[in-house]
Parts: structure tokens; sequence; C-alpha cells
């Protein structure tokens, strides 16, 4: 039974709005209190009053619509039972002054005014708009019964009393509720502040993982300085979304001549499962590598190192036709050839060569790498191209991280267009040919990027063909 009791006065409902639920409590004892206070000074006036009909009767009337705002408060509809049973006790107060004088519950206008705009969380304006119409409406009454004669003269003992009472009610009524609102707010902050220090020591603990595992991440990517061995001049941009990421790039040189094998590639996702895949995808193109290494046809090593890197990923990643994740990546590899024509194979990448002032982008299998194929669908295959690199002074290879950023004053995507004017404003003349300035290419990038959140991993490589 107390439970029952205890469950429906003191537990706020389904409806109640949730920036009131610390408040429920402290505004439930509140009518409780008051409510109290109503009686004791209904019993004190019916003891000591001969005429106390009209004043018991106008307490009750009131008190009834109180218990209605009680009751609205209960099941869930705070403001209006809040309201309701403000404007209730005003009404309270303004009978018994027009029945007993203006000197015997004045203060009562106060303590429902300053319930309103103290202990009822409704909006600003609301709180304003009513506490502006009770002052009106208390100098309104006090200019019209502050002096006219009581209808019911009370015992002045029974003033004093009421007038000790209703101050005592008054703080009762006002300071409970609010002790024990600071109370539990105080509880739920402290709550708040633990939670509060627990997620800032899992984020701590988080983001060491993740830093770790950047380092782990960095060492399966070739340094630049031995990028810098076999394209002079280079420059390398790798910014992963979430401190590890799904690009990542690789360089294996032969061991025996000049050359070599240069990719760089985009897998599925980013963060954590990103940096998965570029693990395993790393693995597949030094299996590819391998296995091709002996292969004396030029014409279509790329192609084929490809190829395996397709099968691989598709056999150890996606085995499962029935898993929910489909994984693959997009990828650039460059057999590189200095002196003679060198060879490339694309898988959905975007690469542009820079010939004199202009920027051609180069052809590309629009097929990505690894991804679960359908059932009566063919393996794709993928290309080995010719590239003619004696006249080009970089090639600029971009991830989608790069292209899809968005930016600018509209909040549009970089996209491949703005990003070759962007190529050519970073043009620079250097010795009568023209250069491309990567650091002022990759800051024009930024600068359109401007307060807008990363998108995805970036990875921006210009390979410089100049000696």
């Amino acid at each position: 039974m107390f439970e029952q009791v205890y469950d429906f006065f003191l537990k706020p409902r389904a409806r109640h709005p949730a920036q009131w639920e610390p408040a429920y409590v402290a505004m439930q004892l509140g009518f409780v209190a008051g409510g109290f206070g109503l009686v004791g000074r209904d019993l004190l006036i019916m003891v000591t009053v001969d005429r106390w009909l009209p004043i018991v009767t106008t307490e009750i009337a009131f008190a009834f619509i109180i218990g209605v705002g009680f009751l609205l408060h209960t099941i869930g509809f705070a403001a209006s039972g809040v309201i309701l049973a403000c404007l209730a006790g005003v009404g309270s107060a303004t009978g018994f002054i027009i029945l007993t004088g203006w000197h015997t519950a004045f203060y009562l206008w106060y303590v429902n005014l300053a319930v309103l705009l103290l202990a009822v969380p409704i909006r600003f304006w609301v709180k304003w708009s009513i506490a502006v119409c009770f002052t009106g409406l208390y100098c309104f009454a006090y200019l019209k019964l502050a002096y006219i004669t009581p209808l019911v003269e009370l015992p002045e003992l029974t003033t004093q009393i009421l007038a000790l009472s209703n101050i005592l009610g008054a703080l009762l009524i006002l300071g409970l509720p609010m002790l024990l609102y600071s109370t539990q707010l105080e509880r739920q902050k402290q709550v708040v502040n633990e939670a509060k220090s627990e997620l800032e020591e899992k984020h701590r603990d988080l983001v060491s993982s993740l830093n770790y595992a950047a380092r782990i991440q960095r060492t399966i990517l070739t340094s630049e300085e031995a990028v810098q061995q076999v394209f002079p001049g280079s420059f390398i941009f790798w910014r992963p979304q979430n401190i590890v990421g799904g690009d990542a790039y690789f360089m294996r040189r032969p061991m025996s001549g000049s050359g070599a094998m240069f990719g760089v590639y985009d897998c599925t996702g980013h963060g954590v499962p990103g940096a998965f895949m570029t693990l395993l995808a790393e693995r597949a193109l030094d299996a590819g590598v391998e296995a091709n290494k002996d292969e004396d046809d030029n014409a279509v090593r790329a192609g084929a190192i490809l190829s395996h890197v397709d099968e691989f990923i598709r056999t150890v990643v996606n085995a499962d036709a029935l898993a929910s994740s489909n994984d693959g990546m997009d990828a650039f590899l460059l057999d590189y050839r200095p002196g003679e024509t060198s060879f490339y194979a694309s898988a959905n990448f975007k690469v542009f060569a820079q010939v004199g002032d202009g920027f051609t982008e180069l052809e590309s299998d629009e097929a990505s790498i690894g991804y679960r194929m359908e059932a009566g669908e063919e393996a794709p295959s993928y290309r080995t191209l010719p590239l003619d690199l004696s006249q080009a002074a970089c090639l600029v290879i971009v991830s989608d991280g790069i292209l899809d950023q968005k930016g600018g004053a509209k909040g549009l995507s970089l996209g491949r267009r703005r990003l070759k004017d962007l190529l050519e404003k970073a043009l620079v003349d250097d010795a009568g040919s023209s250069r491309l300035d990567a650091p002022q290419l990759m800051s024009a990038i930024e600068q359109y990027q401007g307060n807008e959140e990363q998108r995805d991993d970036m990875t921006l490589i210009v390979l410089s063909l100049v000696s």
C-alpha cells in the first residue's frame, strides 16, 4: 500500500517533462505543506472566530482548485498544475483579505509569486508575464482593499497567530521544496560529474589506444625518405579522419635495377575498421607483388597485381556470403620505369598528370577491389595501361576524402573540377618551367574546407618526376 502511494505521488509520470523531474518531489511536498497550512489556518479560525463560515467556505473553494492543480501535476501536466495552484493561492489570499483585512494575508501574494519565479521551470517569458500580471493585480488590490473595513473581525491573538503561522507556512512551502530541489540537483550534479570523469578517462584510454594503433599503422607506410630516393621532391599528405584510417600507400623496389612499384589505396570505412583493412590490403599487395615478380611482360604486371589483391580480399574478408559487411578498396598502382615507358593500373582512383601548364586525369577502371559478387557475376579484371612520363612533371594522386570534402561558401564537395582549378593555381614558375607547389595546393584545399568537419580520411600525394 505504501509503495503504491509512493509510486503515485512521488514518481513522475511518463508525460512529465524531463526538465521538471529534479523538482518533482520538491513540488509535491510543497503542495502537501500548503495543504496542511490551509487546514491549520481554517481550524484556528473555526475555533477562535464566531463568523467563520464565509472564511472557511472561501478557503475550501480555492483549496479544491489547488487540489485540482496538485492532481494535474501528479499525473504529468506539470506546468498547468503549478500555475493553476498558484492562481488559486492568489485567489484564496484575495478572499481572505476582503473578509479579514489587508494585514492578515497580503504576504501570501509574495509566496505564490515566488513559487512561480523560483520553483517552476517553465519558459522565461511565461514566468515573467504571469509575474507582471500578479504584480499589477497586487497593486490594484492594495489600492482598492487596503483601507476597507473587514467583513469579519478577527481577535487580535488570532491575527497574530495567523501572521506568524502564515510566515512560517510560507517559509515551509518555499523552503522545503527548494531545499529538496537543491539537494536533488546537487546529487544529480555529482552523478553527472562522476559520469563525466569516467567518460573522460575512457576517452583518454581510447585516444591513447588509437595513438598506439596509429604508430602501428604507420609502420606499413613507406617512409618519406624512401619515396624521396625514387621520386625526389615529392610531397605526401596523409591525414586519417580519426587518428587511424582506411587510406594508405606503399612502395616496393626490386632487388636489382631501378624503378619501383608505388601504390595508394583507400579501403572501406575509416577509423579502426579502415585501419584493419589497410593491414590486410598491404599484405595482399605484397603477396601480389611477390606473385608477379618474375613476370617479364611489364604491360600486364600492375593489373595482375590488382587482380591478385581483388581475389585475396574477396576470399579472406568477404568469404561469408551471409555476413552483413562487404568490404573492399579502391587503388592506384604505378609500375615506375625511369627512362622508359611506365605502366599503371587504377581501380576507381583519381590521378592527375601534370604536362606543361595543364593537368590530365588518367584513365581508370570503374570496378573497385574485393567486394562480394552476386551469383553468376564474373570477377573484375584490371587493365595495365602504358604511361609515358617523359613529358610529365608530376603525378597527383588523391583519395576520395579530398574530392568529397565539403567546404566553400555553399558547403559543396570539392570535386574534380575545383581540384583542377586549385592545381592550376598552385603552379609556380621554376627556371622557365611550371612546377606544382604542393604545400600551396594543400593549403588551398584546407582553406576551401574552412570550418567544415573532415568527412573522410584524406590522402594527397604528389610524385615528382623531374630529376
